[in-house]
Order: C-alpha cells, then structure tokens, then sequence
C-alpha cells in the first residue's frame, strides 16, 4: 500500500500547533482499496529542542471504497472520522525540517451510525518547510 500524507502545520505556541491533515492510503494487488480521511486537530510537542517528538490527534470527515466488500455490496463508506499521529521533527529551528511519523485513523460508514469502521495505519517520512 502507499499512503500520500499532507498536513498544514501552525504552531501557536512552541509546545502546540493546530493542524489540518489528509491522508490518502492507496492499496494495489488483487483486491483494490483507496481510504482517505481529512482531519482538523492539534499537535502537542513536550520538548521544544532541535529533536522534538510529538503526538498530535483529529477529527473531520472521511471515505473510503474497499473491493474486497464486493460480494456483500458494502465496499463504499463516507462519515465522520478521527485519528491520531505520533512521531519525531528533526532540525525544529530549520526553516526546512524532517519529519519522521505514525499515523493512524478510522471512518465510520454513516453519519448517524457508528456500527461499521474502516481504519488505517501507516508510516511517513515528511520534509517540513
């Protein structure tokens, strides 16, 4: 699988930031799935050193459609979604930075249910500027 991750990052304060996250997770082969999520949430950094881990969490919308729900007509879902995301920014005082993380999130199929969940794990490398 590939996963296009893109976030707007804002800090506020050197220990916060407010972000707005998307992130695409494509998978290949014989069964075909594409799950997306957009989300708006926040970042919080416990260090503010040039090596500065965070964790950071949201919520918004999301959509996903999975071949391999083909046979039980339930391969397409859209609602609401959340997430979260830990990992380390390297050369913070840089105006250009590494970024090395986790992402995890899930959608539930509906907006009045939260019987049905789709989610998704991946792992990024990002260079911040």
């Amino acid at each position: 699988a590939f996963v296009f991750h893109y976030a707007r990052i804002f800090e506020v304060i050197p220990q916060a930031a407010i972000t707005i996250v998307n992130n695409m997770n494509m998978s290949f082969g014989d069964e075909w799935e594409w799950h997306e999520t957009f989300l708006l949430g926040g970042r919080f950094f416990p260090s503010t050193g040039t090596i500065t881990p965070f964790l950071g969490a949201g919520i918004g919308l999301g959509i996903q459609i999975d071949d391999h729900y083909n046979d039980s007509d339930e391969s397409f879902a859209i609602g609401l979604a959340g997430g979260a995301e830990l990992g380390v920014i390297f050369f913070r005082n840089s105006a250009t930075q590494l970024e090395v993380g986790f992402a995890w999130d899930a959608l539930w199929d509906g907006f009045e249910s939260f019987d049905r969940r789709f989610g998704a794990g991946s792992f990024y490398i990002a260079i911040n500027y």
